[in-house]
């Protein structure tokens, strides 16, 4: 059992709690992590969630995990807009004078960012309709509505 699995390295005196529940034979309730960002959530484990939820076949799975892995994508290159977008306006305070164009820029680049994220959605979403079959959609929509599935 690999103990970087639990967790326990983020808090040192709940190490001895842990030892003592492992030796008991009682299983630990620590979530997964990464090394760089905390609990990982990549195009696997939503797939999982969405062929156990929806019963879904081999050549679905496949299909939604070639939709998932363009918005996984799509989102991460958001993601580094975002952050340009970030320094870009930081930029802007850096000289004597605040620089009007560099912060609208900033902006600019965020609500791109944003537009494009919203336009691969826009595209998914028909997609995965296409996919699923009458009762999965419906499950599917009631994923969305309770808040099991994000989009």
């Amino acid at each position: 059992m690999h103990p970087f699995r639990y967790g326990w390295w983020a808090c040192a005196p709940a190490y001895a709690g842990f030892r003592s529940s492992m030796e008991s034979g009682r299983r630990h309730s620590g979530r997964y992590h990464s090394w760089s960002h905390g609990p990982t959530f990549g195009v696997r484990r939503p797939l999982r969630y969405l062929a156990l939820r929806l019963d879904l076949s081999e050549e679905q799975v496949r299909d939604v995990a070639d939709v998932l892995n363009r918005l996984k994508t799509a989102r991460g290159q958001s993601q580094v807009d975002w952050e340009r977008s970030v320094a870009d306006a930081a930029d802007a305070f850096a000289p004597g004078s605040f620089d009007d164009t560099k912060a609208k820029e900033a902006l600019a680049r965020r609500v791109r960012a944003s537009e494009t994220l919203n336009d691969e959605i826009v595209n998914a979403l028909p997609k995965i309709h296409g996919i699923l079959h009458e009762d999965q959609r419906r499950e599917f929509a009631y994923l969305l509505r309770s808040g099991g599935l994000a989009i």
